[in-house]
């Protein structure tokens, strides 16, 4: 699910709930700091993202920051649209105020939460070591440029910013 909260008059929660190959459950957070423009556009300022994985939090990524116009807003209903273009509707309540996805959103980054990461990048080398040997070099250079993938991802967290962009 996508969820967003305002949690005081300026601080904005995002979250992206998932379940990696349908399986593992994980989240994605973003935590900004927010002023007005003017009546409709903010300028959002986020910290680090941070993923959590089996139930480890860490921070990736950099820092961030997008403008955001807001052309209708009414008691349960925004309309809106990022510095990117991007198209947004959210609506009040529903399963935003469960209670698992508001602990969700105030997660703290585990302290070795890196020590995790490797040790499972560790486990996946040992994994596509063990496809290599049964299946030849072909699913293993696949699986390889899989996980660089992931890992360029993982390296900018996957965020552009709004104000680098628009330059």
């Amino acid at each position: 699910g996508l969820y967003q909260m305002i949690d005081r008059p300026n601080l904005a929660k995002n979250l992206v709930t998932f379940a990696l190959f349908g399986l593992f459950p994980g989240s994605i957070a973003l935590v900004g700091k927010f002023e007005k423009v003017n009546p409709k556009t903010v300028r959002v300022f986020f910290e680090k993202p941070k993923l959590t994985l089996f139930g480890k939090t860490f921070n990736f990524g950099p820092t961030s920051s997008v403008v955001l116009w807001t052309p209708y807003l009414s008691g349960n209903l925004r309309i809106g649209k990022g510095s990117l273009g991007s198209l947004f509707v959210f609506t009040k309540g529903g399963k935003a105020d469960d209670p698992k996805v508001i602990e969700e959103f105030d997660r703290r980054p585990t302290k070795f939460g890196w020590v995790y990461a490797a040790l499972s990048l560790s486990l996946a080398a040992c994994a596509l070591f063990a496809v290599q040997a049964c299946f030849g070099p072909r699913p293993l250079l696949a699986a390889t440029a899989l996980l660089l993938l992931t890992a360029s991802v993982l390296r900018k967290g996957g965020i552009v910013d709004g104000n680098k962009a628009n330059r």
